[in-house]
């Protein structure tokens, strides 16, 4: 048994998703173990499906086993999201390779670039640069670029730099998993460079064979990123023919009950309220709130009287939106900086067909809590309660998005969904 691990948005799933499974397989992968945000994803928004919706559809569409990336890490920085789904993968001590969607495709260029971001005078320079107005990509791109030179162009792409971090993440837990590139075909993925969509792939690429429940694509239209399939499903567009039809099903069924989210304008008013009422010294203790950015969220609730508003008040050249976004939905949950260290469980959203099979082997490999039961985890440990508690809470806010809401406390009640035979 071969186990390769992927680590995921899926918001929503579709067919650049599905070739990323193929090619896992490709690579010799008997087994797939999914780590996938949950009710929010890295735009600091909430995902356009539930996390149980979208987890059935990853297991319908090829993986065994869906496993849930806690809340503090799915809305946080590339590094941080990173760290927190191969620190997953890792504490299950049978997950044998991480693979992954990248721009260049060259492993080795990869790990020099992930070597390259932390080296000491590399770090002292992104420092300075940061000190005297970079943002941090932008000083991070210049310090590398001075050491290191051309490897430093790795860091303008979206996909090759969250491949960086997982690189990073394996180094830093001296991970005996090793890193798979599966190069990405076609023009540029369309996101900011710190807001990755963690696994997708561009609008068009070359035809492959697909899953058994997909026809074979007539041609390149068949495929695009997931930002531009979220805006075709809001509008009422033809989205079928972007993802597989297991998946399409999924979605189809979860948009005829309601179970779609309106977005973060939902909140709206919840969140705006929140940061007036949140001290200045409270916003300037938050994660990526430091070096004055919580003044400035601090400063902007006083007059902001709409998020759009308060996101345009807080940015700066200094502070780019997706920072100013992260820190205001932080500021929301509250969110503990404290908490960034390893996840202290794995919380199962879904069981595929080879799912049992790897449960069984973390078993016996390791004592690393496991479960559906997000109650259950809770009682391990004092952090893992507070794992939880995040879970509950962005869930619920999550359900209110909803075009048709739903009531509290899903994760306690939800039904595991199990992958029968023949389905």
């Amino acid at each position: 048994m071969q186990i390769s691990g992927i680590i995921a948005e899926y918001n929503p799933f579709h067919n650049g998703h599905a070739y990323l499974f193929e090619q896992t397989r490709a690579k010799g992968a008997t087994h797939i173990v999914v780590i996938m945000s949950g009710s929010f994803v890295q735009r600091s928004e909430p995902a356009l499906f539930t996390k149980f919706d979208r987890a059935a559809a990853a297991v319908r569409c090829g993986a065994d086993l869906v496993l849930e990336l806690p809340a503090v890490y799915a809305g946080a920085t590339s590094e941080r999201f990173a760290f927190g789904g191969v620190s997953i993968l890792n504490s299950l001590g049978v997950v044998d390779t991480l693979c992954f969607g990248s721009e260049c495709g060259d492993i080795d260029k990869l790990q020099k670039a992930a070597r390259a971001v932390v080296d000491p005078d590399v770090v002292d320079g992104i420092k300075r640069l940061c000190e005297i107005g970079y943002t941090y990509p932008e000083a991070r791109m210049r310090s590398v670029s001075a050491f290191y030179g051309s490897i430093s162009e790795l860091l303008r792409s979206p996909n090759d730099l969250l491949a960086v971090d997982y690189i990073k993440a394996i180094n830093r837990l001296s991970s005996k998993i090793k890193p798979i590139a599966v190069k990405r075909i076609g023009a540029g993925h369309d996101e900011d460079i710190d807001e990755t969509d963690s696994d997708s792939f561009p609008d068009t690429f070359q035809p492959v064979k697909f899953m058994p429940d997909r026809k074979e694509p007539k041609n390149t239209n068949d495929f695009a990123s997931g930002r531009a399939l979220r805006e075709i499903i809001r509008n009422g567009g033809d989205f079928e023919r972007y993802m597989p039809t297991s998946a399409a099903e999924i979605f189809r069924n979860a948009l005829s009950l309601g179970r779609v989210s309106e977005g973060t304008e939902s909140l709206e008013k919840a969140i705006l309220i929140k940061a007036r009422r949140t001290k200045r010294e409270q916003l300037n203790g938050l994660p990526e709130c430091s070096d004055g950015l919580g003044d400035r969220i601090y400063n902007a609730a006083r007059t902001a009287s709409t998020l759009g508003e308060l996101y345009e008040l807080a940015k700066t050249k200094r502070y780019t939106m997706s920072r100013v976004r992260r820190s205001v939905l932080g500021m929301f949950f509250d969110f503990d900086k404290e908490l960034f260290t390893a996840p202290p469980y794995a919380r199962i959203l879904a069981i595929g067909k080879g799912g049992r099979e790897i449960l069984r082997a973390i078993k016996e490999e390791t004592r690393f809590p496991v479960s559906q039961n997000l109650g259950e985890l809770a009682e391990k440990s004092e952090i893992a309660a507070k794992f939880a508690e995040y879970e509950i809470l962005t869930t619920d806010a999550f359900a209110l998005t909803l075009k048709k809401p739903a009531p509290a406390a899903s994760d306690l009640t939800q039904k595991l969904f199990v992958l029968n035979n023949g389905e």
